[in-house]
């Protein structure tokens, strides 16, 4: 949108609303460049302009000019100088020569910066026009002077006959006709303001009246009184709203005629077109009085809309403040409930992890237990029933195994903190250990598991009377559920069905 907007705008593009381009103040504001600001800012200002809001126009000009960032290498000085000339144009109008001279120098800096030498020139050439508003006629010359010349060494014949508008008057008060007719012909011939019958549009022709005051000069008087009265007859041009240029060049004929009359001593066409001359003069003034009265009542309304959107600006601001403040109240209430429930959590969290250990603790102390029953020569039976040996040589395999290497690695493996399970030589060697021990046990055990090693080990571990949490803990989880795989082996052994229990009964019933 920024980028169809400039390229319209290039297009001398008269805009007939502001929406698109507020949108884009606003955006470019919060998240553009420094060029981008200027150009959305700068865009802003022409629609205003085209809207004939002037002062709202010269007040985005001026924001624009703002925000260029002037120290950075891709400033973008073109459109820069775009900015400030459109800004001396609406100064200009509202009849503050000084600052349009400032203006003016600072928009010839920014120019040459641009490497823009057309608008460098312009800038030159439009000093001319504060030095006419201050009456300052040799400056003005100079200033078209040094102008057309630029103009010229440029490239550029017809602008340099335009600028040529500055120089003739001069040349006329100071007597140097010739020099006048040089640069008369030179406007008239390359200018581009005459048509193919050698006239000049309707709000140019103030350039007869200079025409006239030429040839009043030289002393031919007819060909005078034909360019004064070609200026006389100057039709209105409503679409340009140029009215006070209407009784300028009217006045300006009437002055000129009133004089070719002096020089014929024509008393009574003297006093009449004195009296018009005046007449224009006095319409001239009423004009810029309606102008300056329009332009007061545009400052005067622009500033109550200011007060107005300052005011709702303030009470905006109120609520925003009030509206923020209820929404940081909220979040520190929710970080609160957030922080209570993330407490609550924790403790519940590390109170289940105390029980969880406690459990743990208990049932290692059940293994120590039951180890230490072992070795002393008592066997622990399920159900909590206890069973003294009575057969002297089962005492003596038992602790024949207790005292083995392999056994004490299998108690330190149901350490808490032992972190180790069993290896595949511990499996070999324990397997090795337990059948000299129980030679029986794999006749009648291991031939009705066929060959399965995985249930023969598990065998082992419920013979040497180790606990559900001893043989998860040393193999590492991998019987999650104990009880069921005893009574899958239970009926796998026996071909009946049979509880936990049972199948401890009969396992530790082999010898």
């Amino acid at each position: 949108h920024l980028l169809r907007l400039m390229a319209e705008n290039k297009c001398r593009t008269v805009f007939r609303s502001d929406s698109l381009q507020r949108v884009l103040t606003d955006y470019y504001d919060r998240h553009g460049t420094p060029n981008e600001r200027m150009w959305a800012h700068y865009l802003l200002g022409r629609a205003y302009y085209c809207m004939g809001e002037a002062l709202p126009a010269l007040e985005q000009y001026q924001a624009a000019a703002a925000a260029a960032d002037t120290t950075s290498a891709d400033c973008d000085y073109w459109n820069l100088t775009r900015v400030k000339l459109h800004e001396v144009l609406i100064l200009y109008h509202q009849n503050l020569p000084h600052e349009v001279q400032d203006l003016l120098t600072s928009a010839e800096q920014t120019a040459i910066k641009a490497h823009d030498t057309l608008s460098a020139i312009l800038c030159q050439e439009k000093k001319a026009m504060v030095y006419e508003l201050e009456g300052k006629s040799d400056s003005m010359a100079l200033a078209g002077l040094v102008a057309s010349i630029g103009y010229r060494d440029a490239g550029h014949p017809t602008m340099s006959a335009r600028a040529l508008y500055w120089v003739i008057p001069f040349n006329i008060e100071n007597g140097d006709y010739n020099m006048a007719r040089k640069n008369l012909e030179t406007y008239e011939r390359e200018s581009g303001f005459f048509n193919g019958d050698n006239e000049i549009s309707e709000e140019k022709k103030h350039f007869y009246s200079l025409k006239g005051r030429y040839f009043l000069g030289i002393d031919k008087l007819d060909s005078a009184e034909i360019f004064f009265r070609k200026c006389l007859a100057t039709q209105k041009v409503v679409e340009h709203t140029v009215e006070n240029t209407y009784f300028i060049n009217l006045r300006l004929a009437c002055k000129g005629l009133a004089a070719l009359y002096d020089r014929l001593g024509r008393n009574d066409s003297v006093a009449k077109y004195a009296k018009l001359s005046e007449a224009y003069n006095d319409s001239i003034y009423k004009y810029s009085y309606m102008s300056e009265a329009l332009a007061m009542s545009q400052v005067y309304d622009y500033s109550m809309h200011v007060l107005k959107e300052k005011d709702l600006n303030s009470h905006l601001h109120t609520y925003t403040a009030r509206f923020r403040l209820l929404v940081w109240v909220l979040a520190v209430v929710t970080l609160l409930a957030l922080a209570l429930a993330f407490k609550w959590f924790g403790d519940r969290r590390r109170f289940r992890a105390e029980m969880e250990k406690m459990r743990h603790q208990k049932d290692m102390l059940d293994a120590m237990k039951e180890l230490e029953e072992r070795i002393a020569g008592t066997e622990i039976l399920v159900g909590g029933q206890r069973k003294t040996p009575d057969d002297g040589n089962r005492r003596v395999v038992g602790e024949s195994i207790m005292q083995s290497e392999i056994f004490r690695k299998i108690i330190g493996y149901t350490m808490e903190n032992s972190g180790e399970t069993m290896t595949n030589d511990d499996w070999d060697e324990l397997e090795h250990t337990f059948d000299d021990a129980y030679p029986q046990f794999k006749t009648m055990i291991g031939s009705k598991l066929n060959g399965a090693t995985t249930e023969y080990r598990f065998c082992i571990l419920v013979k040497l009377g180790l606990s559900s949490f001893s043989i998860n803990k040393i193999t590492g989880n991998r019987y999650k559920n104990i009880t069921v795989i005893k009574k899958r082996l239970y009926k796998k052994v026996t071909g009946k069905e049979g509880g936990s229990q049972d199948f401890d009964l009969l396992i530790k019933s082999i010898d």
